[in-house]
């Protein structure tokens, strides 16, 4: 098992809007599950279904591709998601800017459910997370960042690898599982491969073409200990 612990990129601009969005799902996740009698039904109601497009032009589906990436599965689920997007997110944030960053996230995260139901769009069975929109941070970060090390615990050892290594081993191991996924359905658990190579798709996309500070990202990069 390989977890980042943090990467030697620093940041200028204080990433507030990732630190809102980590604090949200936070929040959301515990009083979710705190004041909610029937979780189930209420991830039914607010995750996003596929078949719930036939719905359209009902505001539903649109609703629930948003309100699904505030939901999560469980505590390690959560944990996970946003400790990515600490790692990852203040660097995004810091080369986009506040406000395309936002939109950045957001439209990672619908195409993330959009790549899902590319493959399952028969599905009722909700989709949650908000990994596909940090799939599309962590595809930023390749991008832009990819000189960068990312500091690890690999299995009981600390230890540097190149950010280039670590992201794209992390894309090649979704494409190996979302297709050993649809050669062998319900083997490798409830897992969204599709959504995370769906946000990681867009990321590229849009780190190609939206406008960037380029005084803070890997052109002036001058790596620091971590």
């Amino acid at each position: 098992m390989v977890i980042p612990i943090s990467d030697d990129y620093p940041t200028r601009v204080k990433p507030f809007l990732t630190f809102l969005i980590i604090v949200v799902n936070i929040i959301l996740h515990f009083w979710i599950r705190l004041s909610t009698p029937n979780l189930q039904n209420f991830i039914n109601k607010w995750g996003f279904s596929p078949s719930s497009l036939a719905l359209l032009p009902s505001p539903m589906p649109i609703i629930t591709m948003l309100s699904s990436m505030f939901l999560h599965g469980g505590f390690l689920h959560l944990l996970f998601n946003i400790w990515f997007l600490w790692i990852f997110g203040d660097n995004i944030e810091d080369a986009f800017g506040h406000l395309k960053f936002l939109f950045f996230y957001f439209l990672c995260g619908i195409a993330a459910i959009l790549g899902h139901t590319l493959f399952y769009p028969q599905s009722s069975q909700p989709i949650i997370g908000a990994s596909g929109a940090i799939s599309g941070v962590m595809a930023a970060y390749l991008l832009l960042y990819w000189k960068s090390y990312i500091k690890v615990l690999l299995y009981f050892t600390i230890t540097k690898i190149p950010a280039l290594i670590f992201i794209v081993l992390w894309f090649i191991y979704q494409l190996v599982y979302g297709m050993s996924s649809l050669a062998y359905p319900g083997l490798l658990g409830n897992v969204g491969w599709f959504a995370h190579i769906g946000g990681f798709l867009m990321g590229i996309i849009l780190t190609i073409i939206l406008p960037k500070n380029p005084k803070r990202y890997i052109k002036r990069y001058k790596r620091i200990g971590v």
